[in-house]
């Protein structure tokens, strides 16, 4: 079982509604953390610091967390905690310990999105000095790890690309998704909303939104997902969709075995792809140049 880094949370505030006064007084202190098992469930993790209590103890303290907390809420803002540590950990960096600059170069449809350009070799086809794709803040791309975003892909809004992950050509990360792990992203994928992948190799013209999930199974097997597939459910492991296939919101794919589990649609039913444009920063003033440009397309 691995976790994550714990946080901590208020006692007081975590306690509130809860009618055991005398056991609230034992525990000195809470804390949450994602767990993922050997089959690849991420989950919540409940830690209580106190002394020696009764099993019964523990679970009426379990049972309370799950009743008040939504786990999906508790998830994101342990994710949004993750990132904001990264980010006071970023800005305590010099510029010699960043491995990017966002430049001035400025995307030419999203003038709030620039390139970024590499400070020191980052992987094997990412050197010092080269260009990437585009992001909105250093929010969307770590300094750490060997994460990258290549060509024309971009990352904005609340969107984080991290750990070993790559976005290549026109690939979009969108709203508060998490491209993790050493997930690859390739020609037009679209990840939206709450989704995360942190594994795997998704392509051409897929998206991935809701609060789907794309994770590792045992074994360090991956899904694969491509060619026009839309994915609001969980795919764990040796998964390999492809054509006009839609996974629904609560269903899950998983496969842990050597012999990959393969799913292909080759109906169309319509297109699958909901595309949408990054949202624009609230405040952010648009060029005059940009804004005929727009009109025109209007």
């Amino acid at each position: 079982m691995k976790h994550s880094e714990p946080m901590i949370l208020n006692k007081e505030e975590f306690f509130e509604g809860f009618d055991n006064p005398s056991l609230q007084e034992k525990v000195v202190g809470i804390k949450i953390a994602l767990l993922q098992d050997d089959n690849g469930e991420i989950g919540l993790g409940l830690g209580i610091e106190a002394p020696p209590l009764h099993s019964r103890e523990i679970e009426e303290i379990n049972r309370f967390f799950a009743k008040k907390y939504n786990v999906d809420e508790m998830m994101q803002k342990l994710l949004q905690h993750y990132q904001d540590q990264r980010s006071q950990n970023t800005d305590s960096k010099s510029q010699s310990d960043q491995k990017y600059e966002i430049t001035d170069i400025a995307h030419p449809q999203y003038p709030w999105l620039h390139r970024i350009r590499a400070l020191q070799d980052v992987r094997e086809d990412v050197h010092q000095g080269d260009l990437g794709g585009f992001v909105e803040s250093e929010r969307n791309l770590s300094q750490e790890g060997s994460c990258w975003i290549y060509d024309n892909a971009l990352a904005g809004e609340n969107s984080r690309v991290i750990e070993q992950s790559t976005l290549h050509w026109a690939c979009r990360a969108l709203g508060s998704s998490i491209i993790s792990g050493d997930a690859r992203l390739d020609r037009n994928v679209w990840v939206l909303d709450n989704a995360i992948v942190a594994a795997g190799t998704v392509t051409n013209m897929v998206t991935i939104q809701g609060d789907a999930r794309i994770l590792p199974g045992s074994g360090h097997s991956s899904p694969v997902i491509k060619n026009d597939a839309v994915i609001y459910g969980t795919v764990v492991g040796n998964v390999e969709i492809s054509g006009f296939y839609e996974l629904p919101p609560g269903e899950k794919l998983e496969n842990h075995s050597r012999e990959p589990l393969k799913i292909y649609a080759d109906e169309y039913t319509g297109a699958l792809m909901k595309p949408r444009e990054p949202q624009k920063p609230k405040g952010f003033v648009m060029p005059e140049q940009q804004k005929k440009r727009s009109d025109r397309e209007r």
